[in-house]
């Protein structure tokens, strides 16, 4: 589903940087908006022609290879990621977050409840060094009446607002707030 709400990716980038550059920790922000299996192929055609010629929703194999994403109901592909830390932020584009059975726990929890939602500790793909940290997802809804159940929350679902952080450069901000 697209839907009129959905930010251009210039809107994401004005919205996200200056959260970006004052936070430190955060590698990224991402928007994920959720695909179905039905309109994956419209979905990466639209993606490939918006700049991304490359661009397919993809998930990591057991041997953590970037392969095709099979075939599932839904997608959650990072579709905009804006960071300061990753030297190539479209290597994350596509990426099926929902992939990994661990991390998709945070994205249902988070739906379900209509509020944000973290992983646990996650080795950090993009993450330079020490690659430890974690997600932060929050759930975005169709505009309208605010979801009040799960199921209704499930059916509204449009995607999810993610951030990326990594743990050894938040240790100095904790520090520094345990001091003061």
């Amino acid at each position: 589903r697209h839907h009129d709400t959905t930010p251009t990716r210039r809107q994401f980038r004005e919205f996200v940087v200056p959260s970006l550059v004052r936070q430190p920790g955060v590698q990224a922000f991402n928007w994920v908006p959720r695909v179905s299996d039905a309109q994956r192929d419209a979905h990466e055609r639209a993606i490939r022609a918006d700049g991304f010629p490359d661009y397919r929703i993809t998930e990591r194999d057991t041997e953590g290879r970037t392969v095709a994403s099979g075939g599932r109901a839904a997608y959650f592909p990072v579709v905009y990621r804006e960071s300061l830390a990753d030297a190539d932020p479209r290597g994350a584009l596509g990426f099926d977050i929902a992939s990994d059975p661990r991390r998709r726990i945070a994205l249902e929890r988070a739906q379900d409840s209509g509020l944000p939602a973290a992983t646990g500790r996650l080795r950090l793909v993009s993450a330079a060094g020490d690659r430890t940290g974690f997600w932060v997802v929050a759930p975005v809804y169709a505009p309208g009446l605010i979801p009040t159940t799960a199921p209704e929350r499930s059916r509204q679902l449009i995607g999810f607002a993610q951030g990326v952080f990594q743990v050894k450069a938040l240790q100095p901000v904790y520090r520094l707030s345990l001091l003061s």
